[in-house]
């Protein structure tokens, strides 16, 4: 969740000039968040997602920090230039696909599967086509 709120208020950061326009009752373009304010709840949940994850250190942490990382990395090629991947429709849809279909379910899964020790006891097929088709 938190990285979650990183992804979609860098997002909101980098649109502010659109949705002063197309959104204004968003919280930073309506003025009931600064800038400054919501570069700290950004930043603080991507820390925080990292802080918490060490913090426990459960079984299938390095899944589970893999899918966080690599959600935040494509989530921030998404909104924040030089990348901005939103601007090329293809690249856009491309990126919420690989993460929200394959990086969060796969990695979740691996990290569940792992946390919970019946890894090999679910065939690799059927999983793939569980997170296709989720």
């Amino acid at each position: 969740m938190l990285v979650n709120v990183y992804i979609t208020g860098l997002n909101q950061i980098f649109d502010v000039e659109i949705d002063r326009q197309n959104k204004p009752y968003l919280p930073i373009p309506s003025g009931r968040l600064s800038l400054t304010s919501a570069w700290i709840v950004v930043l603080s949940s991507l820390f925080l997602a990292e802080a918490v994850t060490m913090c426990f250190q459960p079984p299938g942490l390095p899944y589970l920090q893999l899918a966080l990382l690599s959600s935040a990395v494509l989530g921030s090629a998404y909104s924040a230039p030089p990348l901005r991947l939103k601007r090329f429709p293809f690249l856009a849809a491309f990126s919420i696909i690989v993460v929200r279909g394959i990086v969060v379910n796969m990695g979740f899964y691996a990290f569940i599967v792992d946390a919970l020790g019946i890894a090999g006891e679910v065939p690799a097929g059927r999983s793939v086509l569980a997170a296709t088709f989720f």
